[in-house]
């Protein structure tokens, strides 16, 4: 909202609207700059979904969970063993 401002503010002082009193056109550019930003951010707030399952690993989590082993979800996770590449692994070493 301080980048609205900012922005409500400059735009009123570069495009000379205003006339004699341009310090007070400024804030007030400013300030509806700043509140419909800040509006336009609350209802995406508001409209935004929660997020989804994440798709690439359903697979792998239910075989984690299948095998008791649901605490190294996120090792995978953080290795990008995904469910396309999960099938890849073999246990022969790469030359």
């Amino acid at each position: 909202m301080v980048a609205a401002f900012g922005s409500g503010a400059m735009f009123s002082l570069v495009s000379g609207m205003g006339g004699p009193n341009q310090i007070a056109n400024a804030a007030t550019s400013g300030l509806f700059f700043a509140l419909v930003q800040g509006g336009l951010f609350q209802l995406g707030q508001n409209f935004s979904q929660p997020p989804a399952e994440d798709i690439y690993y359903s697979r792998t989590r239910s075989m984690l969970s299948s095998l008791g082993l649901q605490n190294y979800e996120k090792n995978f996770k953080k290795g990008l063993l995904t469910d396309n590449t999960l099938p890849l692994l073999t246990d022969r070493q790469a030359i």
